[in-house]
């Protein structure tokens, strides 16, 4: 069954409603944070993510120690895949990474 033009624009205006008392603060809608989940933590990068959520990264850490951290956790990945997921962190603004070339720590970015 094909919609009118007037139920349509009933239904717009019922989103718009929605829209308005979620904002009625008058500014910016903000997104609220959303709690991770399970799946948010699959992969190197997700073992890294929970990591990060656990604090770990409040000390310096070299690429050895997270590997060590992670061994403990049971979750084995290549040094390889360890090492360009810590970058990717890096360049999503999540760590930073301290030292000189073959010797970084990496660390939470305050």
């Amino acid at each position: 069954m094909k919609k009118t033009n007037n139920q349509i624009i009933s239904e717009i205006r019922v989103l718009l409603d929605e829209l308005e008392t979620k904002n009625s603060s008058g500014g910016k809608m903000q997104k609220t944070p959303e709690k991770p989940t399970q799946k948010d933590y699959s992969g190197c990068i997700g073992a890294l993510r929970l990591l990060v959520s656990e604090n770990y990264f409040d000390q310096p850490h070299n690429k050895q120690e997270v590997t060590g951290k992670l061994l403990e956790m049971g979750r084995h990945y290549p040094s390889s895949l360890i090492s360009m997921n810590l970058l990717n962190l890096c360049r999503e603004r999540v760590l930073i990474k301290l030292g000189e070339r073959g010797n970084y720590k990496f660390v939470i970015r305050k």
